[in-house]
C-alpha cells in the first residue's frame, strides 16, 4: 500500500527537487554501473516509503488517542454539573470562574464531583482499627496536632491496615472529613475533637483525640477562591440526591459565570510519529556515508593487490591497455575494485582515449592512491618515457607498506572492541571469587 502510494507521489510531484547534491554524489559513487537518476529516485522512494511506514500508523495512532481521551463535558447549559451514575465511579472535573464585572481575577481550580448518592440503606461500610499511629499518620506536613495549619491526611484507608475509616471533628466546620482544616476566618487558635470511626467485620471502635488549629493569613486572592469553592461544596451537599448539580451564579454579591478546562495530553503523541519520521529520514542519509566509507575503504585495501598484479602482468611484457582489460576480470579484486575497472574498460571500448578513461577512473575512486596511480599512467602515455616500470615497482613497494600498516591498524581495532568484553569477563570472574569468600566470612 505504501510503495503504490509512494509510487504516485513520485509520479505526479516533481520529486527530483528534493534530490541532494551530496546524496546524488554518493550515491554515484556507491553505483557506478547504474544511471544516476535512477538509483536516487529509487533511493528517494524507498526513504518516503520507510517514512511513510512510521508516520502514518503513527499518526492514527495519536488521532485515536487523541479521541478516546476526549469526553463529553461535565458542565452543561445552565451551570449544572452531571453527576456520576455509579457510586464506585469518580469524576473531577476543572473549573474557571469569571467575575462577570472584571474586577476580581479569574479563579482556576479542580473539584470532584460527587456521585449521585444512594440512601444509607444501600451503603454497607467497613472500618478498620488503628490506634498507635495515628497522629503520625494523619500530620502531613504540620509539625504536631498540637499545632495544625495545613491539611490533616484523613483518609478512607492507609497502608498496612486492612481496613477503612470516616472521620469527624466538633465542631465540624473547622475540620471537613477530607482533612482541609478552614482556618482562614480564624482569629486566635482554636481546639477541635478530631474523631475516627472504625470497623472491622461486624466490630466497630472510635477514638477520640485533641487537635489544635491555628489560624492562617489568607491573600484576597485565596479568600475569593476560598468562597467559591465553599458556595460550590454547599451546592453539592444540598444537590446530592440529584442527578446534577446547580453550580452558584453569586458569590459574595458578585454574578460569576463558569467555563469548563479539559485536560489532556494526547496532542503529545503526535510528536512521537513526526519525530520519528525525521530521524528515520536523517538516518538513511547516515547510512549512506557509512555506505560510502566502506567502499572507499574496501577499494583502498585492495590497491596494493591491485599494483602488484599490474607490475607483474607489465612486466610480462603487455601493453597498459592490454592489462587494464585483463584486470577488469579479476574478480578477486573485489566487487567496488572490479566495477570501476570495468567501467573504465567501457569508457576505452566506447572511443575515450586510455588516457581521459584513465583520468575517470582516478576522479571516480576518490581515493588519492588510485589518483596517483592514474597520474603515473597519464604522464607515461603522454611524454612516452621508459621509466614507467621503475616508478610502479616502487609504488607496488610503498603499497606493501600500506597493507602492512591497514593490517596493524585492523589489529588495534579489533583489540580495541574486544576491550569491552575482557573486562566484563574480569568483573564475572572477580564476582566469582569474592562473592563466596564474602559470604563464607560472614558465615
Amino acid at each position: 500500500m505504501f510503495q503504490k502510494l509512494v509510487d504516485i507521489i513520485f509520479t505526479r510531484l516533481p520529486m527530483e527537487k528534493m534530490y541532494s547534491e551530496k546524496v546524488r554524489a554518493q550515491l554515484r559513487f556507491l553505483y557506478p554501473m547504474q544511471e544516476e537518476n535512477n538509483v536516487c529516485r529509487d533511493y528517494y522512494k524507498a526513504k518516503t516509503a520507510l517514512v511513510m511506514k512510521i508516520l502514518i500508523p503513527g499518526m492514527l495512532l495519536a488521532v485515536a488517542i487523541f479521541y478516546s481521551e476526549k469526553s463529553e463535558p461535565l458542565l452543561q447549559p445552565g451551570n449544572f454539573i452531571s453527576r456520576a451514575e455509579a457510586v464506585s465511579e469518580n469524576r473531577e472535573v476543572m473549573l474557571r470562574v469569571k467575575d462577570t464585572e472584571g474586577i476580581l481575577e479569574d479563579v482556576i481550580f479542580s473539584y470532584p464531583v460527587g456521585e449521585q448518592r444512594c440512601t444509607p440503606e444501600e451503603i454497607e461500610r467497613k472500618v478498620t482499627q488503628f490506634k498507635g499511629e495515628c497522629a503520625k499518620l494523619i500530620q502531613g506536613e504540620n509539625v504536631s496536632l498540637e499545632q495544625v495549619k495545613a491539611p490533616l491526611i484523613l483518609r478512607d484507608s492507609y497502608e498496612g491496615y486492612p481496613m477503612s475509616f470516616s472521620w469527624e471533628s466538633n465542631p465540624y466546620t473547622l475540620i471537613d472529613e477530607d482533612g482541609n482544616v478552614n482556618n482562614g476566618e480564624l482569629s486566635e487558635k482554636q481546639y477541635a475533637e478530631l474523631t475516627v470511626c472504625m470497623n472491622y467485620g461486624e466490630t466497630e471502635y472510635e477514638y477520640s483525640f485533641p487537635v489544635c488549629v491555628y489560624p492562617k493569613d489568607l491573600t484576597p486572592a485565596r479568600a475569593w477562591e476560598k468562597a467559591i469553592i465553599q458556595e460550590v461544596k454547599k451546592a453539592d451537599e444540598e444537590q446530592q440526591y440529584t442527578g446534577s448539580v446547580a453550580l452558584p451564579e453569586v458569590v459574595e454579591g458578585k454574578k460569576i459565570v463558569y467555563s469548563e478546562i479539559k485536560k489532556t495530553g494526547a496532542w503529545y503523541w503526535f510528536l512521537f510519529p513526526v519525530a520519528a519520521a525525521i530521524l528515520v529520514f536523517v538516518a538513511k542519509d547516515k547510512d549512506l556515508i557509512k555506505l560510502t566509507d566502506h567502499r572507499k575503504r574496501a577499494m583502498e585495501l585492495k590497491y596494493p593487490e591491485f599494483v602488484s598484479k599490474f607490475v607483474l602482468l607489465l612486466g610480462a611484457g603487455m601493453s597498459v591497455r592490454g592489462v587494464l582489460f585483463k584486470l577488469s576480470l579479476d574478480r578477486s579484486l573485489g566487487e567496488e575494485l572490479g566495477q570501476e575497472l570495468q567501467l573504465l574498460v567501457r569508457d576505452i571500448k566506447n572511443g575515450i582515449s586510455v588516457k581521459d578513461a584513465l583520468d575517470r577512473f582516478g576522479k571516480r575512486s576518490q581515493n588519492p592512491l588510485y589518483m596517483k596511480f592514474s597520474a603515473l599512467l597519464i604522464q607515461n602515455i603522454k611524454k612516452g618515457t621508459g621509466d614507467l616500470f621503475p616508478m610502479l615497482e616502487k609504488e607496488a613497494g610503498e603499497a606493501f607498506l600500506l597493507r602492512k600498516n591497514h593490517a596493524k591498524q585492523l589489529g588495534e581495532e579489533a583489540g580495541t572492541k574486544l576491550l569491552g568484553p575482557m573486562m566484563l569477563q574480569l568483573v564475572i570472574v572477580m564476582a566469582v571469587i569474592i562473592v563466596p569468600a564474602f559470604l563464607s566470612f560472614q558465615l
